[in-house]
């Protein structure tokens, strides 16, 4: 069992000089023109059906947030996501060194190897740290970010970003690659899967058990279950919703429906199944299931947490489920 946790592609934006090159330039069309391509691309290989996933309203990448910057402001914004590609470019290239290692060792077909992303793209400008004001942005020197608008075309077509529970907060696309163990390779499974449910996969692909009572620390029952039948083409055997709670958002998603809300917002309610990306808020013509998901998403806060979601984090405070 191999973890590999690469910091990229979150700020601070740090890459090769020799990999940003490769991309000076190759976002100076700005964001809504590049979030529009990045859609049509989507489209056209598959990944997205146009009539049940348009391309959402843009939150901050907008043709009239580029043309208000200055020239100058303008090729720095393009640069920032030079870096940000060039710092993805490394991980494929590092990722690559895996599967080469692998191949040689005659290990690849028989090895399981899934690849995401961190959920959501980073949308802050965070306060830079003491950094040399000369350095050259990507180089060790500097600690520069993408900002609101690139994350919003990083999460196309999706609404919203990280620390926020629309899709464009939770939702990563998920690479599975197994040749011996995948039975239609290059196929896309559409349905939901959440980091709860890797560990119940691979305790079931090699043959392991969980632990059961422990004398010292609580060992938690599993809440997610094994996603090996998405390996045959199966639909999941999921009997019960998934739940989020972090930053600002919180969902409920169970079957094609979602329930999701800012902390200080009313919740909202989406068919997925019609409506990918959580363009068409349905919670008024569906009161009942509205509440029933609410009723059930604060048994759920306050089963790991002890306590109510409290009034105080609706109004904006901290105070997050770890749990998912």
């Amino acid at each position: 069992f191999l973890y590999v946790a690469y910091n990229a592609p979150h700020w601070p934006l740090h890459a090769h000089p020799e990999d940003i090159e490769q991309f000076r330039g190759v976002y100076d069309r700005g964001y809504a023109a590049i979030r529009d391509a990045r859609y049509r691309c989507q489209l056209d290989m598959g990944l997205f059906d146009a009539e049940a996933a348009p391309l959402s309203t843009p939150e901050a990448a907008t043709d009239e947030a580029w043309n208000a910057l200055t020239k100058e402001e303008q090729t720095h914004e393009s640069l920032r996501m030079a870096i940000h590609a060039a710092m993805v470019h490394q991980v494929d290239r590092n990722v690559g060194r895996l599967v080469g290692k692998l191949e040689d060792l005659g290990r690849l077909d028989d090895t399981l190897i899934l690849f995401l992303a961190d959920n959501g793209a980073s949308p802050e400008r965070p306060k830079k740290p003491d950094v040399d004001p000369d350095a050259d942005w990507g180089s060790v020197g500097s600690f520069e970010s993408i900002g609101r608008s690139w994350a919003n075309v990083c999460d196309t077509p999706l609404r919203k970003w990280k620390a926020t529970s629309h899709e464009g907060g939770i939702n990563t696309p998920m690479i599975a690659h197994w040749p011996k163990g995948i039975k239609k390779p290059g196929s896309i499974f559409r349905q939901p899967c959440h980091l709860i449910d890797l560990l119940p996969t691979w305790m079931e692909l090699s043959g392991a058990s969980h632990p059961g009572e422990s004398t010292g620390s609580p060992i938690p029952p599993l809440e997610g279950i094994s996603i090996t039948p998405s390996f045959q083409g199966q639909p999941l055997a999921r009997n019960a919703p998934l739940f989020f709670e972090f930053g600002s958002g919180n969902a409920i998603r169970d079957g094609k429906w979602k329930l999701v809300r800012a902390r200080n917002s009313p919740w909202e309610l989406y068919d997925l199944d019609a409506d990918r990306t959580e363009t068409h808020d349905l919670a008024a013509a569906h009161p009942e299931r509205a509440a029933e998901m609410d009723a059930q998403w604060e048994a759920w806060f306050k089963r790991c947490t002890g306590n109510p979601y409290p009034a105080s984090k609706k109004k904006g405070k901290k105070q997050n489920a770890r749990r998912k």
